[in-house]
């Protein structure tokens, strides 16, 4: 009888179990399988050379030059909401500051320093989140966040 109820239950908790992974999917783990080739050097406007993996969760892509010549580089790297929120609290800081991105999964905000020279986006869906930063000399300034926002658009339809 009691195998039986065992049973059951299994049968009922099964649809339920299965559904809630078709709407949480579980997280990505590898950020160097965010981006394909063509999807970054579309949101990049140049040639990028391969992934790199730079650490655990932690993806670098750089365009190749020679050297001494400015190139662009892009990190990804996913976060856990701590990580994500803390972001947020360094960023409220005399040196950097907090600027919302509507839209785009279910927060997300810009890191950026005082003198608009560095930033980074992080964005968060769910229990998952990452933060997409392009620098390097071969980037514009004024061109870094509409490159991340491009980048962070493909990346969060994979969380």
């Amino acid at each position: 009888m009691r195998a039986s109820s065992a049973a059951t239950f299994l049968l009922i908790l099964a649809p339920a179990v299965v559904a809630f992974n078709a709407i949480h999917p579980a997280s990505p783990t590898d950020a160097c399988s965010l981006l394909t080739s063509a999807e970054i050097e579309k949101a990049m406007g140049v040639p990028m050379g391969p992934a790199k993996s730079m650490a655990s969760k932690a993806c670098q892509w750089r365009q190749p030059v020679k050297q001494g010549d400015a190139g662009a580089i892009v990190d990804v790297t996913i976060l856990d909401l701590r990580r994500y929120n803390i972001g947020k609290a360094v960023a409220g800081s005399n040196k950097f500051k907090v600027v919302t991105v509507p839209g785009l999964g279910d927060e997300a905000y810009y890191s950026e320093s005082i003198d608009g020279k560095q930033t980074d986006l992080r964005a968060k869906k769910g229990d998952a989140a990452f933060a997409v930063h392009v620098w390097g000399a071969g980037v514009p300034i004024p061109q870094l966040e509409p490159k991340e926002l491009a980048l962070a658009k493909i990346i969060i339809t994979k969380f």
